[in-house]
């Protein structure tokens, strides 16, 4: 059917109806406005996951983590923490939060904001609307994985590792 035999060469209407351009298939529903909130609900949903995760019990000793606690009772200047066996990194936030409680939820804090930079990152890859949301809650639900929100709870260097990814 051609453009002048439809009616829509002069600006006239087609009887079939329109669909709006925000409701068309893969069309840019919601708004942006939505879409960056329901993102920010989700990462705000998806953080407090990982901080009760992170507190739903006593934190996870294992070998490691003494030798990490006993490298934090030196100095913040000895060679023991800055050039000893372990990396420094952890022993650096058990000192600093001063108990494995408190440091196991900084953990949690700081693998939401890394989780979210990524979420967030692949989410500008993708075409805006739902599928960016999909895209971005994709993400967050990937690190809700019992495996991977487990090492939030350890007093070792594998969550900030995995965070620092």
């Amino acid at each position: 059917m051609a453009i002048a035999e439809s009616g829509l060469a002069d600006g006239g209407s087609s009887d079939r109806g329109s669909v709006s351009p925000s409701r068309a298939v893969g069309g840019p529903w919601p708004s942006a406005k939505v879409e960056s909130a329901l993102i920010a609900v989700g990462w705000c949903a998806f953080a407090a996951y990982l901080v009760v995760q992170a507190r739903a019990g006593p934190p996870l000793i294992w070998a490691d983590s003494r030798s990490y606690a006993a490298v934090a009772a030196k100095s913040l200047f000895s060679s023991a923490l800055w050039g000893g066996a372990q990396p420094p990194v952890t022993p650096l936030l058990i000192k600093a939060f001063g108990n494995s409680i408190a440091m196991t939820t900084a953990q949690a804090a700081i693998a939401a904001l890394c989780w979210g930079s990524l979420a967030l990152t692949v989410g500008c890859q993708v075409p805006a609307g739902w599928r960016r949301i999909v895209g971005d809650w994709s993400i967050l639900a990937f690190a809700t994985a019992f495996p991977v929100t487990l090492w939030n709870r350890s007093v070792l260097s594998e969550s900030i590792s995995m965070s620092a990814l």
